[in-house]
This record gives C-alpha cells, sequence and structure tokens, in this order.
C-alpha cells in the first residue's frame, strides 16, 4: 500500500521510474511496513507520512 501510495503520488507510471525512484519507493514502503509492525490492529497500526519519513531519517540504512 505504501508504495502504490508513492506511485500514484509521483504522478507516474512503474515503467517511468528510474532506479533511484524505485530504491527510494521501496525504502518508503519497508518503513511503513516496519512501523505497522509496532502497534496492534489493523487501522490504528498503519503509520503516518510524518511517521514515515521520520523513520527514514532516523535509519538511513533504510535507503541503499
Amino acid at each position: 500500500g505504501a508504495f502504490l501510495d508513492r506511485l500514484l503520488r509521483g504522478g507516474g507510471s512503474l515503467a517511468d521510474l528510474s532506479a533511484d525512484d524505485l530504491k527510494h519507493y521501496l525504502a518508503f514502503a519497508n518503513a511503513a511496513g516496519s512501523l505497522a509492525t509496532t502497534k496492534t490492529g489493523a487501522i490504528p497500526a498503519m503509520p503516518t507520512r510524518d511517521e514515515i519519513h521520520d523513520c527514514l531519517k532516523d535509519r538511513q540504512t533504510l535507503i541503499i
């Protein structure tokens, strides 16, 4: 879901993504997935975009 969010907000298609774009989209999705495991419940566990961006700032190793 987080990957699709980034793809749709980017305004392009999957075929138009550069390798760098793909790397960042996947890091965003990975951060979202990792944050979702820290809470209980389906909807309450979904992180906000701000939480995801904060996670990525704190953990630059998520971006190769």
